[in-house]
């Protein structure tokens, strides 16, 4: 009897330490899925945050080219900026000669502003009596001057039409090429020419910028569609994974793997698995789809050559007409694919050691179900170019440009206040003359056409311009996750003390925040990346513009390999790294300077900039809201078929990517779960 007491005692200890032990196993199995998926889940909150400010990033420089377009272009204009309402687009002011289009007019004569000059009529030399010296020495003259105001008139034309090239088309940051034009030219008027061209076109152009930028996303989302060859990854796959094409496309499986595996520990359980439940989509996985925005346009210059029609005489006049520049197609923003659901789903395995296991220590092999997915942000609306980008319909009527047969894209424009249409934006008198005030140190405008002909402006005055231009509007409120510092110190300024660490963004020393986002993969060199860029470039700008697309590409392949090796435009670009400028601060020197753009365009309270439902512990921060996605765990059921949701939590469009690679076994044990 005793000995089947000892040994029912035994019996049940056993049973109890067994179950226990068992329990125990699961439940760190268990939470080691947890942290894996929520690990995966970061990463791709990450990245999905480093799309939404590269797509930022090219509203900006969109931003930058209204600036250049509507205020640099344009400011030498009689009555520029004009008054409260639309303005008249005339070089006179004379309403009878609007070109009812901003059109890029420089002026680059100090003592006269030939851009408010609507017609210079052809000097005719007077019948020379050829027995008087006198007479022929007056007409010689007078067709010497004649010559020089016909040369001019080329001049300013080619300078419009140039300024303007580079500003959409420019491959050459510091415009060194230019530069040693200038030093070979021959004449004055040639020289100060490429001169000023030079002094108002340095960096990249609208078009190559914001394809490079466009670039860097697609990049990031085959970060996201990663998926390792081996479906179930084990620690060996996992350290292999980096010398697997790119490096860091695989930081997803890596990070999910290391933190179950780290978690779990190496004495209590072997043979630890994890496999990406995540669905498949054509050679990847099917978890975010970027969707390029694109829009067209015409932007004009203004052209000092003869009427059309004209004979005689009358051919050398210079009449002052717009001429357009065709942008027939290209990216100026991306979205994300609402019926795509991003989240990160994976299934954890491994064999547990149990103390006194009936079973043996390699027969029991758990599993355990995880799910995690970004929340609470936005990459940025889905666009209507013709509604967000471009003013149809605005078009030049005075010289008949535009026709049925040849019809105007209309101008590129942007919406800037919350109550704003797409038919004001740019093309308001009090937004122009908010821009063009900062172009002066004491934040004034100057009126008349005197003071603007005579203005000089510099590098400093152009960079605040520019920063002003590209800083976040209130338009853009709860449309766009704009990286920001706005509430993040506690009355400093330099940011050098916080309340929460998690506000400081941008780098203390040069205002800047660094992206990992390469151009393309990091193998690409030579003819390789000149054919990916030509390819591209016809896909984004249309098969219809080959020629444009292989002189670019030529130019652009240049750049790129520039980079590779050296820093290159916007603060120390690099083939795999951007630098992303604080949108709130013009930075001179070593300071930070706040963008004084008066009200109602600039936007700057930290609550409307924040945008994360994830809140802080610290009261302050709590107050002012956070940035950028967050991860929250997901439920099975809400992943399955049975229980889709529209992608932002509330109405719209529902999410169709399922779990589309779960075996049967998978698929019943997910419908099972509970938690």
């Amino acid at each position: 009897m005793i000995a089947l007491m000892i040994v029912t005692f035994l019996s049940l200890f056993t049973f109890v330490v067994n179950t226990g032990l068992l329990i125990h196993a699961k439940i760190n199995l268990q939470n080691a899925a947890d942290l894996a998926a929520y690990s995966g889940a970061g990463v791709q909150a990450r990245i999905l945050n480093n799309i939404a400010f590269l797509n930022y990033e090219m509203r900006r420089n969109y931003k930058k080219f209204l600036f250049r377009y509507y205020v640099v272009g344009n400011m030498f204009q009689a009555g520029f900026p004009g008054g409260a309402g639309s303005r008249i687009w005339s070089p006179d002011g004379d309403p009878a000669n609007d070109f009812r289009v901003p059109a890029v007019c420089i002026n680059f004569n100090s003592s006269a502003n030939d851009c408010q000059i609507f017609q210079i009529n052809a000097i005719s030399p007077p019948t020379a009596n050829p027995l008087d010296a006198i007479s022929q020495a007056l007409r010689q003259q007078i067709q010497a001057f004649e010559d020089i105001r016909y040369d001019n008139c080329k001049g300013i034309t080619e300078l419009n039409q140039n300024t303007l090239i580079y500003w959409l088309f420019n491959t050459d940051p510091q415009l060194d090429s230019l530069e040693a034009q200038y030093q070979q030219a021959g004449n004055d008027l040639r020289r100060r020419i490429l001169n000023l061209t030079r002094s108002l076109s340095t960096g990249m152009g609208l078009i190559p910028r914001n394809f490079i930028l466009f670039q860097r996303i697609k990049t990031l989302e085959s970060y996201l569609n990663y998926l390792p060859s081996t479906t179930q990854l084990t620690l060996g796959d996992v350290q292999s994974l980096p010398q697997r094409g790119e490096p860091v496309a695989s930081e997803r499986a890596q990070a999910a793997f290391y933190s179950a595996y780290h978690t779990l520990g190496e004495y209590l359980f072997t043979d630890i698995a994890l496999k990406e439940l995540v669905p498949r989509g054509g050679a990847g996985a099917n978890v975010a789809n970027i969707q390029a925005i694109k829009a067209k346009f015409d932007a004009y210059y203004v052209a000092l050559e003869a009427a059309p029609g004209a004979t005689g005489t009358a051919a050398r006049s210079c009449v002052a007409q717009p001429r357009a520049i065709r942008v027939s197609e290209f990216p100026v923003g991306v979205y994300k694919d609402p019926s795509v659901l991003t989240y990160y789903p994976i299934q954890l395995t491994a064999t547990a050691r149990i103390l006194f296991s009936p079973f043996g220590a390699t027969d029991l092999r758990l599993s355990a179900y995880s799910a995690a997915q970004p929340f609470g942000s936005r990459i940025g609306p889905v666009a209507n170019p013709d509604q967000e980008f471009v003013i149809r319909g605005r078009q030049t009527s005075l010289f008949n440009e535009c026709s049925i047969s040849n019809p105007c894209y209309g101008i590129p424009n942007l919406k800037m206040t919350e109550n704003d249409q797409i038919e004001q934006g740019w093309t308001q008198g009090e937004l122009l003359r908010s821009m063009y005030s900062q172009l002066s140190n004491v934040n004034q405008v100057l009126s008349g056409p005197t003071a603007t002909a005579n203005r000089q402006i510099g590098f400093n005055e152009l960079q605040r311009g520019y920063a002003a231009a590209m800083a976040p509007n209130p338009y853009e409120k709860g449309l766009y996750n704009v990286p920001n510092d706005a509430g993040a110190s506690l009355g400093d300024p330099s940011h050098q003390t916080s309340g929460d660490l998690f506000y400081n963004f941008f780098d203390n020393s040069r205002g800047t925040h660094a992206v990992w986002a390469p151009v393309f993969s990091a193998g690409s060199q030579g003819d390789e990346l000149f054919e990916l860029v030509r390819n591209q470039l016809i896909d984004s700008l249309g098969s219809g513009q080959q020629n444009l697309a292989q002189t670019l590409a030529q130019s652009l392949t240049q750049y790129l390999n520039q980079i590779k090796t050296r820093s290159g435009d916007d603060d120390y670009e690099t083939f795999n790294i951007v630098q992303i400028k604080d949108p709130l601060n013009f930075r001179r020197g070593n300071v930070n300077e706040p963008i004084a753009l008066s009200a109602p365009y600039l936007l700057n309270d930290s609550l409307a900039l924040r945008s994360s439902y994830n809140p802080t512990t610290n009261p302050l921060g709590f107050s002012r809201g956070r940035l950028g996605y967050s991860v929250k765990f997901v439920p099975f059921s809400q992943l399955l078929s049975n229980g889709k949701l529209p992608t932002n939590g509330g109405g719209g469009t529902l999410w169709a990517n399922d779990m589309n690679g779960l075996d049967p076994e998978q698929r019943r044990d997910t419908q099972l779960l509970k938690h």
